[in-house]
């Protein structure tokens, strides 16, 4: 085998095109052909191919181009992710539309299509790689059937990082979930064992769904820490080790599981102090608009708060409303944003500093660009 040298200048052009690829604003034709219909080139081919319809739903017509059949495969994966952000409802059917309780009131914007996996709502080349990938994957583990798979893979992989177990079990669940581990039909498959059947049951192959849920072992066993424990027994077993009764593998999970809570009970007493935050007066004399939204764990309800100081500190104005309990925790932030301006302007405190705790809040209000996230309406008037 042949080992070659590329010099530096190739390897950094490499970069540079990769670098393109990924961050470059002119990828992403699909995306653009269905956010701008009225550009000259999407006029074009909307003449040629899809004169009564839109891009999301057009053919591919007779004797397409190669441009024309790689701009419908980008559309396919773009269906995956694209959704409704509704506004005065007049292009959707409201009444077949999911989470409308948790959508902020748009007022008079009209229903657009935007990217439902990134936060600011806009298509990028690096999530629209991720969901094909995701697609994929999930297709494969399925046999080809699936359906609603990236919603769906979004949540769950939400729930997996949520659970209280130590970090090595949670990096062995992304495993299991990737098919990256290596089980006894990976081994075989790569000749590297002579055999794939389960070392406990000595019956069947031993493939991920198997030795977790299918296996004797596995059927008595508990999720998370059990995992665990079965992988470490596989690995005990595969090396020559005598196998471990049943029981005792389920006693090991619960010992284990009982350590680690009363390893993560924090010590009150113990734990450094928080520190105060101190207010700090407006810079420019003036007044200073503190707001922040919040929720309460026991009813779900929603609210928002506002007060108004001056250069010394001295209370000027104050108010708290209830929002609906229903949207999310940024659209809470921006409610509190929106009616506080308001609140103050109303009252002529000029000139005033605005305060909040919610970072990407204020990077949406900061921002020059159009915000298609779901709560981007509530950012008119701000």
């Amino acid at each position: 085998m042949s080992v070659l040298l590329l010099p530096v200048g190739l390897c950094r052009e490499i970069e540079s095109i990769l670098a393109q690829f990924w961050w470059s604003k002119s990828i992403g034709r699909g995306w653009r052909l269905s956010e701008f219909p009225n550009s000259l080139i999407a006029r074009m081919l909307k003449a040629r191919y899809f004169p009564n319809s839109d891009f999301l739903a057009a053919s591919s017509g007779l004797l397409p181009s190669f441009t024309w059949q790689s701009l419908l495969w980008g559309r396919d994966l773009l269906r995956l992710g694209l959704r409704w952000l509704i506004g005065d409802g007049r292009l959707v059917n409201i009444y077949e539309a999911e989470a409308i309780l948790s959508i902020p009131l748009m007022g008079d914007t009209l229903d657009r299509r935007i990217w439902n996996f990134a936060k600011n709502g806009r298509y990028s080349v690096k999530s629209g790689y991720w969901v094909a990938l995701e697609y994929k994957r999930l297709e494969e583990l399925s046999d080809g059937s699936v359906a609603s798979p990236l919603s769906h893979s979004l949540k769950s992989w939400k729930h997996l990082w949520k659970l209280k177990v130590p970090q090595k079990i949670l990096h062995l669940l992304w495993r299991l979930v990737q098919s990256i581990h290596h089980s006894k039909e990976v081994l075989f498959r790569s000749r590297i064992t002579q055999e794939d059947v389960c070392c406990h049951c000595l019956v069947l192959r031993q493939t991920t769904i198997h030795s977790l849920v299918g296996c004797v072992v596995c059927m008595q066993s508990l999720f998370a820490f059990t995992v665990w424990v079965l992988w470490n027994e596989r690995n005990r077993v595969l090396f020559g080790s005598q196998p471990t009764l049943p029981g005792i593998l389920v006693q090991h999970a619960k010992d284990y599981d009982d350590d680690f809570k009363q390893s993560s009970v924090v010590n009150r007493s113990l734990s450094s102090p928080v520190r105060d935050v101190k207010w700090k007066s407006p810079t420019d004399s003036g007044f200073k608009l503190n707001v922040d939204g919040g929720d309460c764990m026991e009813t779900g309800a929603k609210g928002v708060g506002a007060i108004v100081r001056d250069s010394q500190g001295n209370l000027v104005r104050a108010l708290a409303m209830r929002v609906p309990s229903q949207i999310s925790v940024l659209a809470t932030e921006l409610y509190a944003l929106k009616i506080r301006i308001s609140f103050a302007l109303d009252a002529s405190l000029v000139p005033l500093e605005i305060e909040s705790n919610s970072l990407l809040a204020v990077s949406m209000v900061n921002s020059e660009e159009e915000c298609l996230a779901t709560e981007g309406g509530l950012l008119e008037g701000v």
